[in-house]
């Protein structure tokens, strides 16, 4: 197995991208990423699981521009990931019909111009410098945390819309999920309905997030944006890059039958 070295890192949107060349290789042409984090980029709910998902469906193309590698974790230790060199990242975005794709897409050659110009990709700065800005960056992090529970605790004192007991216990915790940093969640009441998000169903069908809200808007199962229906609701959730509160609908067990149904009529067909 080929060992892989940590040669820099690029920031795309508040998330962290790092770049792995061969420790051995001598003219530094190509470069590699892990799945979870191309995964990322791209704004998947299930980065690993998503990616992993366009694999299959594309082994041919994939897998040669794919390999399984260990990797140094910044707490210490090694980890096994798959990884995907410069044209297996591209082709990934290629195949991924996420928003953010074009973008992903741009720093990727970003960072292959650079190769090209200099001839390598190597960090610009001391590990000093590097650990100061990931310092840096944590902080920001939790500044916008911090600021997020400060809007909820108001909303909370202020509600603009009546709360029953179990949303302020939902509000509660995530409050406390900001502050903290940690889930309590003898906090939230016990839920009597399961509840999935696009991610969910999409793991379950083998599908994409952003492909289960295509199909969820054609057929009717999801309700009008702040409205509810037979199969599921709105929510609010805070985005995972910034500060703000994003609507979300979440699916009920008879939208996950739905799905399942529909993907099993689609095999049927293809017989």
């Amino acid at each position: 197995m080929n060992e892989l070295v940590l040669v820099n890192s690029k920031f795309f949107n508040g998330v962290r991208f790092d770049c792995y060349q061969d420790a051995h290789q001598q003219d530094n042409s190509d470069f590699w990423a892990t799945r979870t984090q191309i995964g990322e980029l791209l704004e998947y709910e299930n980065p690993g699981v998503s990616v992993g998902n366009i694999h299959n469906r594309n082994k041919e193309r994939l897998d040669k521009f794919s390999r399984v590698n260990q990797i140094d974790l910044p707490s210490g230790g090694k980890q096994e990931v798959t990884v995907y060199n410069f044209k297996g990242l591209l082709e990934i975005c290629r195949f991924s019909n996420q928003p953010k794709a074009n973008d992903v897409m741009d720093l990727l050659w970003e960072i292959a111009d650079e190769i090209r110009r200099t001839g390598s990709y190597r960090p610009k700065f001391s590990k000093e410098e590097y650990d100061m800005k990931i310092k840096e960056l944590d902080d920001r992090r939790r500044d916008l945390d911090l600021r997020g529970a400060q809007i909820l605790q108001h909303m909370l004192d202020a509600p603009a819309f009546k709360m029953n007991e179990e949303t302020k216990a939902v509000f509660s915790h995530e409050i406390f999920k900001l502050v903290t940093g940690s889930e309590f969640l003898g906090m939230l009441p016990e839920s009597t309905e399961k509840w999935y998000s696009a991610g969910d169903i999409a793991q379950e069908i083998g599908s994409t997030g952003n492909m289960v809200g295509r199909i969820a808007q054609k057929f009717g199962i999801k309700a009008p944006q702040g409205e509810s229906n037979e199969f599921g609701r709105w929510i609010f959730t805070k985005s995972r890059h910034s500060n703000h509160e994003c609507p979300s609908f979440i699916y009920n067990q008879r939208a996950m039958d739905w799905f399942k149904a529909q993907n099993l009529s689609l095999q049927l067909e293809k017989r």
